[in-house]
């Protein structure tokens, strides 16, 4: 089932899918940058053949939902998140969030505790990115920028920015003001909050969220158990039966 709203202003598609039988629950999926909620296809099945009810929102510039008049914050996608359980599941719910996802997913869980059963963080962003790399991007876009509006150099910027790991950025262009504002925000005061019961897991071979970040939130958030798997960014897709395996004895 599909269904439009407004949310803390901003228009979003959101989905709904029943359990096959008797519901044990709430869960819901949070996606990453540059992707929609379609990504979770695959796991909603999973998910709802283990009789829980999922719900999934395309956020703002992504799948169905249209992108934001203005840039955005991360405060705005908590707030969004936040407003979405009160109206539509109205009880606590688990959310299982993505990369991108993930950094929403821990904002809202700090803020609003009372919201979340039970937190699964899946190959999550929430720290800043350092090093060499977004040093080289940084210094590249001040000596190219010039060079790059001229109409026929479009299609080199995106083929090079892809080749030194700007895909995100450039995955939607009318959110890169909004992605420069949500990659400078730290969450590492947000997860030292988090007291709900949190699950960790990681693709091992992840070079977007390194599997570092990964142990470092393991670290810092309370009540958290941490998983490595074989697999990159996309965990839950390079490797279903070892991913669906934790779930579903997290879930159980």
């Amino acid at each position: 089932m599909e269904k439009e709203l407004i949310l803390n202003g901003l228009l979003v598609r959101t989905y709904f899918k029943k359990s096959l039988e008797k519901s044990k629950g709430n869960v819901l999926l949070l996606h990453g940058w540059g992707v929609s909620a379609s990504i979770f296809n695959s796991l909603t099945d999973f998910l709802t053949k283990e009789n829980f009810d999922v719900y999934l929102i395309d956020f703002p510039g992504f799948g169905k939902s249209p992108a934001p008049k203005n840039p955005l914050v991360l405060d705005n996608y908590s707030l969004l998140v936040k407003e979405f359980i009160e109206k539509e599941i109205q009880k606590e719910t688990i959310i299982l969030a993505h990369s991108f996802g993930g950094r929403v997913a821990i904002k809202l869980t700090a803020d609003f505790p009372e919201l979340v059963k039970k937190l699964i963080l899946v190959d999550s962003a929430g720290f800043i990115k350092k090093g060499f790399r977004n040093t080289l991007v940084k210094i590249f876009a001040k000596i190219f920028k010039p060079i790059f509006k001229l109409p026929a150099l479009s299609s080199l910027k995106i083929k090079i920015y892809k080749k030194i790991g700007t895909e995100d950025y450039l995955s939607n262009l009318e959110l890169k003001k909004t992605y420069a504002n949500i990659v400078k925000e730290d969450l590492t005061e947000e997860m030292k909050k988090i007291s709900v019961e949190t699950i960790i897991i990681w693709g091992k071979s992840d070079k977007t969220t390194p599997l570092s970040w990964g142990k470092e939130m393991h670290r810092l958030i309370k009540n958290s158990k941490f998983y490595e798997i074989k697999g990159g960014h996309f965990c839950f897709l390079d490797n279903p039966s070892e991913f669906n395996f934790i779930l579903k004895n997290i879930l159980n």
